[in-house]
């Protein structure tokens, strides 16, 4: 609130009191009585009786009469407040809604076993032994970063073993069929 608006809040009343012959109030009790309202009882009501209360809830009143808050989405339909509890809640939210992949917020440790179980169950996929090769050595080269990094405290170190090479080629081979690769 400007000092001048304080000030003119306080000098109203005090005229008043001055053409009614009313002493002057104390100071303490001038500074309880600033707008006609007397501090004590604002605080002991709550918010429902402060001016900007007053005016938050008329200008909600004229946009309900305007038709503002009609065809909003989600008319209708219940909040959704099931992850409330979480405090990334709105994050977390905001990525699904979008699209994103929260599995890329997981540690190091988690998403390297999500892949290495991925890589193996479609393995069969790749088109060519290049391509498994390929997939294999890119996988091992980022377990042995993650290896190689300081272990952030609190979760455990990287446990995520590598792929051998000669193994995922003969999955490959199974998932593909035959026991020889194919162009050989």
């Amino acid at each position: 609130m400007s000092p001048g608006l304080t000030i003119c809040r306080y000098e109203r009343p005090l005229a008043a009191r001055r053409q009614t012959g009313q002493p002057p109030p104390s100071r303490s009790a001038s500074l309880a009585q600033v707008g006609g309202h007397d501090a004590r009882r604002r605080t002991l009501a709550g918010v429902s009786e402060s001016p900007f209360f007053s005016l938050a809830q008329e200008r909600i009143r004229e946009a309900i009469a305007s038709g503002a808050f009609d065809n909003l989405p989600g008319a209708g339909r219940p909040l959704d407040l099931s992850d409330a509890d979480d405090p990334d809640w709105w994050i977390k939210r905001r990525i699904r809604e979008e699209g994103g992949d929260l599995s890329a917020l997981a540690p190091a440790l988690i998403q390297l076993r999500r892949e290495r179980r991925d890589l193996l169950a479609g393995i069969g996929e790749l088109a060519s032994e290049d391509a498994v090769r390929d997939a294999v050595a890119d996988f091992n080269e980022r377990v042995r970063l993650e290896r190689l990094r300081p272990s952030t405290p609190g979760l455990p170190p990287t446990l995520v073993t590598t792929l051998d090479v000669a193994e995922a080629l003969e999955r490959w081979r199974e998932a593909r069929g035959s026991g020889e690769a194919p162009g050989c």
